[in-house]
């Protein structure tokens, strides 16, 4: 149970780097930061997005990880999926929580994470699948 933890744990916060990296760059480099007075606003609700990233995809891939603990993936694997977990959120996660408010986008983060963990149980090479006795 800890290596499950310990690779979602490694998803989450890669995930939450990438997205925080990815948004810090499109927010601040591309466009211009919004007025004084809606800067609070802003920073607030770019801060709860981006702990709902940490917390429901650590969560979602703790979940996935449990269900193919006898095939957990190396960590180079859990980081590459991380990553494109993150890509996906970048594009998904806003337009899950414009459809759907809060309970969309945290059900995306969680089914999203869950999904990318457990693709990465079932979708190996054959060579590497454990036989069974």
């Amino acid at each position: 149970m800890v290596s499950v933890l310990r690779q979602s744990v490694l998803f989450g916060c890669i995930t939450f780097a990438f997205v925080l990296a990815i948004d810090a760059l499109l927010s601040l480099v591309f466009q211009s930061l919004p007025l004084p007075e809606h800067q609070n606003a802003f920073f607030v609700s770019h801060s709860v997005f981006h702990g709902a990233v940490l917390i429901f995809s650590a969560v979602g891939a703790m979940l996935g990880f449990a269900v193919i603990r006898a095939r957990l993936p190396s960590r180079r694997v859990t980081v590459i999926l991380a990553i494109a977990f993150g890509i996906t959120t970048v594009v998904a996660g806003p337009g899950s929580f414009m459809l759907a408010g809060a309970i969309g986008a945290a059900s995306w983060l969680l089914l999203g994470s869950m999904a990318f963990a457990l693709g990465s149980g079932v979708f190996r090479k054959p060579w590497q699948r454990p036989t069974s006795s």
